[in-house]
């Protein structure tokens, strides 16, 4: 049958073997190489170290995820470092990789759909750059595919159905996961919409489990909305202001053109072309009335992407967008590359070239695209003093970091050396090097 599971030459031991070390390699090389990865912390990474000196229940621009997270890894430092900012990153994406291996399994009992499902995630150029920097859409991600692990079990998708009586207790860990994306960054609300679906593919919409996912995750993100309404919503209006709410821009086609773009790079080129090749395949087979692809577990991975790519398309025609913005989409497009490179059965594509193309070669040569990126990635700063490249604006990413940082060094040892008490006013109309002096004069590690 079109659900069944295939052997073939990405299930073996030994292909599986090399999973499990591609995965636990990549998690081991970016928390090692953190340590010694010589990148000034950028403005949005100083903001957030700031903000973690003093911990609260929300921030003026985002939830208090990442500041916790930075407090943490500065804590067990005990200084703040860039290494230390960064700490915990890649353990966030380790344990992002675990949830999307989590969702693979609960779909499709599979181990090795589950493991390359994981392989891929974790080693894709999006997830390569935010192992690194000290960014709310890793620890986003976490809470996101934990999510979806959390709805699938309580929908009973796929080949992995829930145990009975335990579904009331997959729904509170639907809320639970749900409201820590809520606390990492607004843009969770977009997984009521996945949810909605996971509803339908299963033909179960009125169920009272969501209600009781909704109230926890109401519950856990309580503290931000008392924070918020105490300080007259400083969160929700910047979200508000970014998002263009009420502003009447027009149409940017150019702005949805480069948004796409853009997601071939991030996502990487071979999973979203699979991606809307499979997309579009699914929808001629309902427009045209052809059987169906009777794989739930499939049908929740597009699911699982879709919501976020149509949303953010939709906000890039209003103006300007960031190619992270759809950064939750790709737990979907793991899952589904996955099954579909690894073990899609013929009955979904016949037997053509085309089928032996997808279960042949695109995940060998996709990991290999990826694992490129990702050694730049990790190598990038003794590329850039090998290949004499430092200092030049051209070609030296970090430059721009590193004066804000120079500048900022010589400001915070000018204020530490004056000895009279009257307090010292620095002011500037340039917020980074305002972000960057903030975090200067307030650090363990000077």
């Amino acid at each position: 049958s079109s659900g069944s599971l295939l052997e073939t030459q990405w299930t073996g031991t030994r292909a599986l073997s090399t999973a499990v070390a591609l995965i636990a390699g990549l998690i081991l090389a970016r928390f090692v190489t953190g340590f010694f990865w010589d990148v000034p912390l950028s403005i949005d990474e100083a903001q957030y170290t700031v903000w973690a000196r003093e911990l609260q229940a929300g921030y003026f621009s985002k939830p208090p995820v990442i500041a916790w997270a930075i407090a943490a890894g500065t804590g067990l430092c005990g200084t703040d470092t860039e290494a230390c900012v960064r700490l915990l990153q890649p353990l966030a994406l380790g344990g992002a990789a675990l949830g999307v291996m989590a969702t693979a399994w609960q779909l499709w009992q599979s181990r090795a759909i589950a493991l390359w499902a994981g392989a891929l995630f974790l080693s894709l150029p999006l997830v390569s750059f935010y192992s690194q920097v000290a960014t709310t859409d890793g620890w986003f991600l976490l809470w996101w595919s934990w999510s979806l692990w959390a709805l699938s079990f309580s929908l009973g998708l796929g080949l992995g159905r829930n145990k009975e009586g335990l579904e009331e207790l997959g729904w509170v860990m639907v809320g639970l996961f749900a409201g820590l994306g809520l606390m990492t960054k607004y843009s969770m609300g977009i997984f009521l919409l996945t949810a909605i679906l996971g509803l339908f593919i299963v033909r179960r919409l009125f169920l009272v489990g969501p209600i009781l996912g909704m109230f926890v995750a109401l519950l856990v993100i309580s503290p931000n909305l008392f924070w918020n309404a105490e300080w007259n919503y400083p969160t929700l209006a910047h979200h508000a202001e970014i998002s263009r709410v009420g502003q009447d821009t027009g149409i940017h086609l150019g702005s949805l053109v480069r948004f796409w773009l853009s997601q071939f790079v991030v996502m990487g080129p071979l999973v979203l072309v699979a991606f809307l090749l499979f997309s579009a395949q699914m929808f001629m087979r309902r427009a045209l009335r052809l059987p169906w692809i009777r794989d739930n577990g499939l049908l929740f991975s597009l699911a699982a992407a879709w919501p976020f790519l149509a949303v953010i398309s939709l906000q890039s025609l209003t103006g300007k967008v960031e190619a992270n913005w759809a950064a939750p989409a790709a737990v979907g497009l793991s899952l589904m590359a996955a099954r579909l490179w690894c073990c899609a059965p013929m009955a979904m594509f016949g037997r053509s070239a085309f089928h032996r193309l997808l279960t042949r070669t695109w995940l060998p040569t996709s990991l290999m695209l990826h694992l490129v990126f990702a050694l730049v990635v990790l190598l990038m700063p003794w590329g850039i003093e090998r290949l004499e490249l430092a200092g030049n604006p051209g070609s030296d990413p970090r430059l721009k970091f590193q004066q804000l940082e120079d500048i900022s060094q010589l400001v915070a040892t000018e204020v530490r050396g004056v000895k009279e008490s009257p307090p010292i006013v620095i002011a500037s109309d340039d917020r980074h090097l305002l972000a960057m002096l903030d975090y200067k004069l307030g650090s363990k590690s000077m």
